[in-house]
C-alpha cells in the first residue's frame, strides 16, 4: 500500500487535514483511508504542500453550470478573471482545462487577482467542490487523481507567484 503524506490534505469531503497521510489501495486506484495526525508507516512519501483531488473542469466534461444540482453555487470561469477575487463562498471555479501545463500557466498569469483569498478556499473551490458536483450527477469518480499545490504560502494560507500543481503518481 502506498501513502503520501503532507502538511495540508484536502479531503474529498472537504475536511482539512494537518500533517496527515492518505493511503491508496494496492492496485493505486483509490484511497483506503486517510489519517490525521502525525505518525510514520513504511512506504510513506512526505509532499511539501497541499494535496487535494484533481482539479475538475467543469465545461471541459460538458457539464451545463446552469444547472448546478447545487443551487447554491456559482461557477467562476478563472479565464474570464480580471478582478482581484474577495469571497468564494459557494463559489466553484473553473479552469477551462484539466490540463497541468495549461493550469500553471493560468495561475501564473492570474496570481495577482488571486492573493486576496484563502489559498485552502481556492482549492476546494477547483477541485473537492467541482468533484461533488459530478457525484451528484452519479458520474464515476473512484479513480480520481490526486495533485500536489507546490509553492503556496502556507503560513498565510495564501497563493503566491511561485504556485504550481503536479499530478502524484502512487
Amino acid at each position: 500500500m502506498t501513502s503520501l503524506s503532507s502538511h495540508i490534505i484536502l479531503a474529498e469531503n472537504a475536511q482539512v487535514l494537518r500533517n496527515s497521510a492518505i493511503h491508496f489501495s494496492v492496485d493505486g486506484t483509490r484511497v483506503s483511508s486517510v489519517f490525521e495526525g502525525t505518525h510514520e508507516s513504511a512506504n510513506t512519501f512526505f509532499c511539501d504542500g497541499i494535496i487535494s483531488p484533481s482539479v475538475i473542469s467543469l465545461s471541459q466534461r460538458n457539464i451545463s453550470i446552469t444547472a448546478l444540482t447545487n443551487s447554491d453555487f456559482k461557477v467562476l470561469n478563472l479565464n474570464t478573471l480580471h478582478l482581484p477575487l474577495s469571497d468564494l463562498q459557494n463559489t466553484i471555479i473553473d479552469f477551462g482545462t484539466e490540463n497541468t501545463s495549461e493550469i500553471n500557466l493560468i495561475l501564473q498569469q492570474k496570481t495577482r487577482f488571486l492573493q486576496c483569498v484563502s489559498s485552502i478556499d481556492f482549492i476546494l473551490a477547483c477541485t473537492v467542490y467541482p468533484l461533488s458536483e459530478l457525484k451528484n450527477r452519479n458520474v464515476d469518480c473512484n479513480n480520481c487523481q490526486w495533485i500536489l499545490w507546490m509553492g503556496t504560502d502556507l503560513i498565510n494560507k495564501q497563493l503566491t507567484q511561485d504556485t504550481a500543481i503536479k499530478e502524484l503518481f502512487y
